[in-house]
């Protein structure tokens, strides 16, 4: 009985010292037994939970298994216990008026000289505002994504449709894996019949930066492309890629008051531009910093892949603009 007396006023000896440290925290503090059996709160604890340590035991329970918030607080337990280090997690708790709170809880051991577990410390932080913020900023960045993701659809929805190029091609793939969810890299196509002439512009371009920005810019290399071959188509003018690449570039810089000044942004893009004749059977092509390669027969072994380099010159502002060269092919179905 002496022993068993020494044994427990060593403990009360230890809590009280635990308890004492707990006082000068503004941290919600408890103090529990080594499997979790709640000893002691201090005051803050019941400032923040509006809980006596009566009233909480009785209407929240005993042991940390049935008072915690956290969901996972079984396994929570067990790592602490098992590894004798100390574990951190967050729950939304309710006080006893029915409030709703976030914590950030640091689950400590107090270890005994032989490293035996003696208490369980839980200490918890007021995370509520930090919560409320990422709230918000979640919030918002799911709005801010929708969006994007809608003008995706608009995007992909100007580019050439798979109707407009199986009616070019007998065989063809696009591959077009955008970096963001929108991009600054287009396709685009327009079949144009003259005299009973099939005449097809193809143009793939990649423009200045990525994402939003780059999308801007695709957009509006797609709808000048469009305003100038279907203007050339309707006054019946010669529709070549070097002709459409001037035009482009001063319909570009006209657009984005690029006046030539070296302080001014190279905001532009980089477009390779082809004009298939079908029924002469030749195709023109020209480059604005892109190139094309052109495979000469698909029925050989081993075709022949040719690799035609546009000029060194985008579409926007550059101090050494070159005209654009033009390469006539022949080429067989």
């Amino acid at each position: 009985i002496q022993i068993q007396a020494i044994i427990l006023q060593d403990a009360n000896n230890k809590l009280e010292r635990l308890s004492i440290v707990a006082r000068q925290t503004e941290n919600a503090i408890m103090i529990m037994d080594a499997v979790g059996n709640v000893l002691w709160i201090n005051e803050y604890f019941t400032k923040i939970y509006e809980y006596t340590l009566e009233q909480f035991n009785r209407i929240r329970g005993k042991n940390i298994l049935e008072t915690s918030f956290n969901p996972d607080i079984e396994n929570v337990l067990k790592k602490c216990i098992d590894t004798k280090e100390a574990v951190s997690y967050e729950a939304l708790n309710v006080t006893i008026s029915g409030r709703k709170i976030w914590t950030q809880t640091t689950l400590t051991p107090i270890l005994d000289e032989n490293q035996n577990i003696e208490h369980l410390v839980t200490i918890d932080t007021d995370i509520t505002k930090r919560k409320i913020m990422e709230a918000k900023v979640i919030d918002q960045n799911k709005n801010i994504t929708d969006s994007i993701k809608y003008a995706s659809r608009i995007q992909n929805a100007v580019m050439p449709n798979s109707e407009l190029l199986k009616s070019v091609f007998k065989e063809y793939f696009v591959f077009n894996k955008p970096k963001n969810i929108v991009s600054g890299d287009f396709y685009w196509a327009k079949k144009i019949i003259r005299e009973n002439n099939e005449i097809t512009v193809l143009a793939v371009a990649d423009c200045t930066g990525h994402g939003v920005p780059g999308a801007f810019l695709s957009m509006l290399g797609i709808s000048l492309l469009t305003d100038i071959v279907s203007n050339c188509a309707k006054d019946n003018q010669c529709i070549l890629p070097n002709i459409i690449l001037e035009e482009l570039r001063i319909r570009i810089k006209q657009t984005l008051n690029q006046k030539g000044n070296e302080s001014e942004t190279r905001d532009g893009m980089d477009l390779s531009v082809c004009v298939i004749d079908n029924k002469a059977k030749r195709l023109f092509f020209s480059g604005a910093n892109n190139s094309m390669y052109y495979i000469s027969s698909q029925t050989t072994v081993s075709p022949s892949i040719e690799a035609y380099k546009g000029t060194k010159s985008p579409i926007g502002l550059y101090l050494k603009e070159r005209p654009f060269e033009l390469i006539d092919l022949d080429y067989n179905d």
